[in-house]
């Protein structure tokens, strides 16, 4: 992933994952108890994220997306939501020739 530096990217990308997660937890086929563990939280807290009754920590955001960077599906579904950091585009360089 790249660096981020703003909050206000963070907070997009929490917002996105926050929004997509049901999504790409059904994608991998695993109840929230079994990504909860996975990511070292409760079912609770994921269930609390999923109902946006709890924000998603930015720590918690990077726990969750490199586990569903780990299987191409949801890696591909990642990009195409634009929930990871890699979803970007490369900024073009100018060249100099």
């Amino acid at each position: 992933m790249k660096q981020l530096t703003s909050s206000e990217e963070k907070d997009n990308y929490t917002a996105k994952m926050t929004r997509s997660l049901p999504v790409l937890r059904a994608t991998l086929g695993i109840t929230q108890q079994e990504l909860g563990r996975l990511v070292g939280v409760t079912r609770q807290t994921i269930a609390a994220v999923e109902n946006w009754r709890r924000p998603l920590t930015w720590t918690l955001y990077l726990a969750i997306a490199y586990v569903m960077e780990q299987d191409p599906r949801t890696n591909n579904m990642m990009r195409f939501l634009q929930v990871s950091a890699e979803s970007d585009e490369p900024e073009s360089g100018v060249s100099s020739s």
